[in-house]
């Protein structure tokens, strides 16, 4: 019977387990440079929500094909660690993420709260600023604070920010569901 389970379980682990793969990577102190096919990102979060926890996520985006590039063997995303930061706090995050599109969102106000439906170009081999993403109760607002986003990159040894190409996206991405 364990043997059936152990089975059982690396079936499911790899019918599913695509979706687990994920070549965005947090940047923790003295690892900014990105490898080849890679980018880097730095992007500011602030909590204006009154909630004790603020979070966005950007996935991986086509503009060509109008759609997230997720699948069920790869989805490169990253998600800026909202949920640590108090009310009326900004932090600021840096990932080395594969070169391309990234759609933004509010996990709490979804693609519509404010500064969704926007993709933001990681260019290859370069740092990127996002920008400052202000989370206030109904909506999602974007900043622009390059001088604090460039000491935060400087104290991690990133190199010169520039600020992220931003397109709008024309249609509602459809989500991508693993299923065995």
């Amino acid at each position: 019977m364990g043997r059936l389970l152990a089975i059982a379980a690396c079936l499911v682990a790899l019918s599913c387990g695509g979706c687990l793969m994920n070549g965005a990577r947090n940047i923790t102190l003295g690892r900014g440079k990105p490898s080849k096919g890679e980018a880097v990102v730095v992007v500011g979060i602030r909590n204006e929500t009154g909630r004790a926890a603020f979070g966005f996520r950007f996935d991986q985006y086509s503009l060509e094909q109008r759609k997230l590039t997720m699948n069920c063997f790869i989805d490169n995303h990253f998600q800026p660690g909202a949920d640590k930061i108090g009310q009326g706090e900004t932090r600021y995050f840096a990932f080395t993420v594969p070169a391309g599109d990234y759609m933004g969102y509010s996990q709490v106000l979804g693609p519509n709260g404010g500064a969704g439906r926007k993709a933001w170009r990681a260019d290859l081999g370069e740092a990127s600023y996002f920008g400052t993403f202000v989370g206030a109760p109904d909506t999602v607002s974007l900043e622009h604070r390059m001088a604090e986003a460039q000491a935060f990159a400087d104290k991690r040894g990133l190199g010169k920010l520039t600020p992220a190409e931003i397109a709008p996206i024309e249609f509602p991405p459809a989500f991508v569901v693993c299923t065995p």
